[in-house]
């Protein structure tokens, strides 16, 4: 739904220059979150449909968005509206206060692909780079364990942060990889009966998440209708996510038995998420308060392949002391 589309009367002499000197979609909405300009751009993104209106309509999201930057003390507020079949996605944000204590929201908006195509192909063809680079590093790593080409205690220190950060690239790399096959409809999930409470004991035990996570099992296996390579999937992306809330501290993993399937819960004790951020923590790229080295696509692709299950996944935060997400699954 678009709300209104009338222009405030005033606006800063200064606000005209800001708009004509930016060369993308941007709109400036006052303290009362009325339209106070726009450039071109903006126009030909928000424009009513079929019309030749001076004047452009915002989405009812996008005005609450706005909101929460102008009431709830916000320092950005982002997401996706759908206008006339296309995908556009926005940020909004307060400009810096003017001496007249005016408030002003920018928010910028630009067209988003709609298709996953360039994110599948940019991953492939950096992923090809990466595996040489991978495959050297670890053959160097391992003629310098067995002393064929001696290094410093400072070399091996470098080379051993180089293996990891190119890791840390494939690893986004897969994930670009597989938020693509997810826009495209192309992950299969072969579900089958297991005995869930075995897989997710393996699957701690495996995690190489510092310092590591224990499960809260219960004394019956619990079983579920799932896909084993896929539960591993959400299970990795959720024990990393809780792993950087607070590197030193465990993670509990939990599993019981629900009156439709199974539910399972990872909880940390980490530094929580920020209300502003909270709804959300599921949508694709999106990156909140603190966020570290990421492209924001874990707990998108974990709720996805939930989904995928016909399950369901949900979070409960308290900023400063953890965050427990939780996923469904069917009975088996």
């Amino acid at each position: 739904m678009l709300g209104s589309c009338t222009m405030t009367t005033t606006r800063p002499p200064w606000l005209s220059s800001v708009l004509e000197a930016i060369p993308g979609a941007l709109i400036a909405l006052d303290d009362h979150g009325r339209i106070a300009g726009y450039n071109s751009s903006a126009h030909q993104l928000f424009a009513p449909a079929g019309t030749n209106a001076d004047g452009i309509a915002l989405p009812h999201l996008l005005h609450e968005a706005v909101g929460r930057v102008l009431h709830d003390n916000a320092a950005n507020a982002q997401g996706e509206v759908v206008i006339a079949g296309q995908r556009i996605g926005y940020t909004a944000r307060l400009a810096k206060e003017q001496a007249s204590g005016e408030r002003i929201v920018f928010v910028g908006a630009q067209r988003v692909e709609s298709s996953g195509d360039f994110l599948a192909i940019a991953a492939h063809e950096l992923k090809t780079p990466l595996t040489a680079i991978k495959g050297g590093t670890q053959l160097f790593e391992r003629r310098t364990s067995r002393g064929e080409s001696p290094l410093s205690e400072r070399d091996i220190e470098l080379l051993h942060m180089v293996t990891g950060q190119v890791d840390k690239l494939a690893s986004m790399m897969d994930n670009l990889l597989e938020a693509s096959r997810l826009l495209r409809d192309g992950v299969e999930i072969a579900r089958q009966s297991h005995n869930l409470t075995d897989l997710l004991a393996h699957i701690v035990q495996e995690s190489p998440s510092p310092p590591g996570a224990a499960l809260a099992a219960p004394d019956v296996a619990v079983h579920a209708r799932c896909d084993p390579q896929r539960v591993t999937q959400i299970m990795r992306a959720l024990l990393q996510n809780a792993s950087e809330a607070r590197p030193t501290a465990p993670i509990c993993v939990a599993v019981r038995a629900t009156g439709s399937g199974a539910q399972v819960t990872v909880a940390d004790t980490g530094r929580g998420i920020v209300p502003e951020d909270e709804p959300h923590v599921f949508k694709r790229f999106y990156r909140g308060v603190g966020a570290r080295t990421h492209l924001g696509l874990g707990l998108y692709i974990a709720s996805e392949l939930v989904r995928l299950h016909d399950g369901r996944m949900w979070l409960t935060t308290t900023p400063g002391k953890g965050t427990t997400v939780s996923f469904t699954l069917l009975c088996g």
